[in-house]
Parts: C-alpha cells; sequence; structure tokens
C-alpha cells in the first residue's frame, strides 16, 4: 500500500465515523513517514527495518570514530613568560629586554638559553609519550659555516625571566642542569627555519625537573677561540613562538578509548535488540 493510497481510505473512514485499531494506526504512521514501500500480508515491515539499520550504521562509525581518536593525542605547550638568555659576558645582567634569545661559544664569553613551558595541570602517563619535540625559531646567526650543534638539558634549578642571569639563581654560573640526558641539532647556516630537538628521552627520564625548571640550551662546544659562532631564536616576545610538541600513545587517553568501545558496544546490542524485535506486520485493513 502506497501513501497516496493510505491517505485516501484515511479521509473515507474519518467521513464514515469509523475507527482503527492501535496496531493499525502504528503502520499508517510507519507507512506515511517512509518512502513508498509496498507493505503485503507477512512481509517484513522493511521501511522500519532500513530506519534502524542506517541507524546502526551511523551510531557504528561514530563509536568507531571515538576509538580512533584515542589513538594519539598532541599537546602543545608554550614558554608563557619564562624563556631568556644568560650571558657570560655580563654575568650579573638580565637579558629580559632583548627581544631574542641567543647561545654563543666564545673564550669566557658563552651564552645559554634557560626556557620553561607550563605544564601545570598535565600529569601523563610517562610510558606512553611516544614523542615529544622542542621547536625554535632560528632568525639569525654567525661565524660558522655549514651548521653548529647545539645541545638541551633539563635544568635543575627553577628561575625567573626578568631576574635570571649567569650567577644567579644558579649554584653553577651559566645553569644548573643534569649533563647525564640530553638531546641534539644542528642549526644550519641560513636563517628563517625552524629547528628542533627531539626531547623524549628528557621528559620520559627527568619529567619532574622539566615540568618544574625547564630546559637550558648551549652550543655543544663553547669557549671556542676568537669570534665564536652565535645563534639567535625568537623568545616569546618575538612573532614566532617556541613551542613544545608531545604526542602521547593510546594508553595516556584511556579513559576516551574505554569509554568508546563501551559505546561501540552497546549501540551495537541496541541495534540488533531492535531489529530482532520487530515483528512481522500486516497491511492495515481499512
Amino acid at each position: 500500500m502506497k501513501r497516496k493510497e493510505v491517505k485516501v481510505k484515511v479521509k473515507i473512514l474519518r467521513r464514515e465515523g469509523k475507527t482503527m485499531g492501535v496496531k493499525a494506526r502504528f503502520q499508517i504512521i510507519a507507512i506515511l513517514w517512509c518512502k513508498e514501500i509496498p507493505m503485503k500480508e507477512g512481509v517484513f515491515n522493511m521501511c522500519s527495518a532500513r530506519r534502524v539499520v542506517s541507524m546502526a550504521i551511523v551510531m557504528i562509525l561514530a563509536g568507531l570514530f571515538m576509538i580512533q581518536l584515542s589513538f594519539a593525542a598532541t599537546q602543545v605547550f608554550r614558554p608563557e613568560d619564562n624563556s631568556v638568555y644568560v650571558d657570560q659576558r655580563d654575568p650579573n645582567e638580565n637579558k629580559v629586554y632583548q627581544t631574542g634569545i641567543l647561545t654563543s661559544s666564545a673564550l669566557d664569553e658563552n651564552a645559554r638559553i634557560v626556557i620553561h613551558f607550563d605544564l601545570d595541570g598535565w600529569t601523563p602517563n610517562l610510558a606512553s609519550i611516544s614523542e615529544a619535540k622542542l621547536h625554535l625559531y632560528h632568525y639569525r646567526g654567525g661565524n660558522y659555516t655549514g651548521s653548529r650543534t647545539l645541545n638541551v638539558y633539563p635544568l635543575t634549578s627553577s628561575f625567573g625571566e626578568s631576574t635570571a642571569t649567569w650567577n644567579f639563581p644558579w649554584t653553577n654560573p651559566g645553569g644548573d642542569y643534569d649533563a647525564s640526558v640530553s638531546a641534539s641539532t644542528d642549526v644550519p647556516e641560513e636563517w628563517e627555519n625552524w629547528v628542533e630537538w627531539d626531547v623524549t628521552d628528557l621528559l620520559k627520564n627527568r619529567w619532574s625537573n622539566v615540568k618544574s625548571c625547564g630546559f637550558l640550551i648551549k652550543d655543544a662546544v663553547e669557549d671556542t677561540p676568537g669570534d665564536g659562532p652565535y645563534v639567535r631564536f625568537h623568545s616569546h616576545r618575538k612573532d614566532s613562538l617556541a613551542y613544545l610538541e608531545v604526542t602521547t600513545a593510546a594508553q595516556d587517553v584511556a579513559t576516551l578509548s574505554e569509554w568508546g568501545l563501551v559505546i561501540l558496544v552497546f549501540l551495537m546490542a541496541l541495534s540488533t535488540w531492535m531489529i530482532l524485535r520487530r515483528k512481522k506486520s500486516t497491511t492495515p485493513k481499512l
């Protein structure tokens, strides 16, 4: 029976003052709501079944998408107001007024960068950290050819951007850091490029130091005779902000993964129950 036929017969019944059973009413509603699908005696209500199956497919795909999101998560952190360099040439001078931060290597005239990222409120499962990279924008440099190797270490003492100098607040002039774990990268001679360090081991093995104190960056070979090499980066006072990018595996977002799986199983069970619950319907006898 098609929708036009149903509408005509319903009008006739109303004019004649006749009534329909509850089952017939629901079947008529189903026909009017769905497409014009024949509703023959003893045939399963394909219109309703198709709607249930379509809904089930959409919900299952949504559940799968939620689980897919749990496979990896990336966090990006900025240094806020904590990036400055300390200069051995001016051991008691704070360089916060400089818009850039730099490393340099010259005899008794070295410079190092100290930088701290705000990681408060984020406590990852350290075993789930699959990758962590520190990014700084290189905008100037000189007195070297090819490339220059810079090392990153975890600081062991905290600092204030507006008070840090070569001598303060460190126990060891130039910054207190753990030399047993580090990351290195080669900075090209060319300017205007992003430089990155793989600091995965530093975060996984020195998390408390990185979170509380930050990083120290320095030339791999300091005290170079003569006019030593220097490398300048943007600080948070320049346009291209430094950032720390941390990628965690699925277990670090286990809550999302578990809920995604629970929702998927629930929706599949609900859809199956709704389909099996459907009984064979007959054409309403008007």
